[in-house]
C-alpha cells in the first residue's frame, strides 16, 4: 500500500500502472531507430500518444478513443494474459479465455487512461535494450523526478509477433505488473473460481461507465 500526493493510495498492479504511465515523456530522440525495434516501438508510441493528448482541437472523448487504439495495438494482451492466469490457464476453457483477454484489456486501457492526466512533467530516459534470438527483448528507461533525486527504473519486456514488437510486461523497480495482477487474480480464483474473477472483472469495469 502506497500513497502517492496529496493522501492518494494506491496498491498492486494500480501503483506500478501510474507509474509506467509517467513513463509516457520520452526525452529521447527516436529519428534514428529502425522502425523494427523494440525501444522504437516503446518511444514512437509515447511521443504519439502525447501529440494526441495535446491536440486541442480534440474532444476528451476522441482522445480517449485514439489513444486507447494506439496503446492497445502495441500491447501484447494474450501474452499477458497467459501468464497472469498461470497454471489457471490450462484449466480455463476457450470462452473463458477469451472473456479474460477482452475485461483485462479493458481494465487495463480504463486503468490508463484514469491515470494519464496525473502525468507531472517526469522527465523518462532511455538507457538501453536488449534482444535475443527467440523473439523476445527489454527496453529499460528511468524516470526522473524531483531534479533527479528521485530516479525510477522502468523495463518494458517486449515480444515479437512475427510483424511488430508488442509489450507484455513492465517491471517497475524489478516489480512486475503481470505478477502483480497475478497474485491479485489468483487469491479471487481461489475464492471463487474463473467465472468469479470474470464477474469481478466485470464489477471494476462498471465503474469507469
Amino acid at each position: 500500500m502506497t500513497v502517492w500526493g496529496n493522501g492518494v493510495v494506491m496498491s498492486g498492479a494500480r501503483y506500478l500502472l501510474l507509474f509506467i504511465l509517467f513513463s509516457l515523456q520520452a526525452a529521447v530522440s527516436v529519428a534514428e531507430e529502425s522502425p523494427a525495434s523494440a525501444e522504437y516501438v516503446v518511444l514512437n508510441v509515447v511521443n504519439n500518444v502525447l501529440k494526441v493528448l495535446d491536440d486541442p482541437q480534440l474532444e476528451q472523448k476522441q482522445k480517449r478513443l485514439i489513444v486507447f487504439g494506439l496503446v492497445s495495438n502495441h500491447i501484447h494482451f494474450e501474452e499477458m494474459a497467459r501468464r497472469i492466469l498461470s497454471v489457471h490457464w490450462k484449466d480455463a476453457t476457450d470462452s473463458q479465455k477469451i472473456q479474460f483477454i477482452q475485461l483485462f484489456e479493458r481494465n487495463l486501457l480504463n486503468s490508463y487512461w484514469v491515470r494519464i492526466s496525473r502525468y507531472a512533467g517526469e522527465q523518462i530516459k532511455y538507457v538501453a535494450s536488449s534482444q535475443d534470438l527467440k523473439g523476445f527483448a527489454t527496453v529499460d528507461t528511468i524516470i526522473e523526478r524531483d531534479n533527479e533525486e528521485v530516479v525510477i527504473p522502468v523495463t518494458y519486456r517486449m515480444k515479437y509477433n512475427g510483424l511488430e514488437w508488442q509489450a507484455y510486461d513492465f517491471l517497475v523497480e524489478n516489480l512486475s505488473l503481470v505478477q502483480n495482477y497475478q497474485r491479485e487474480y489468483s487469491a479471487v480464483i481461489k475464492n471463487s473460481g474463473i467465472d468469479g474473477l470474470l464477474e469481478h472483472m466485470r464489477r471494476e469495469i462498471s465503474h469507469f461507465q
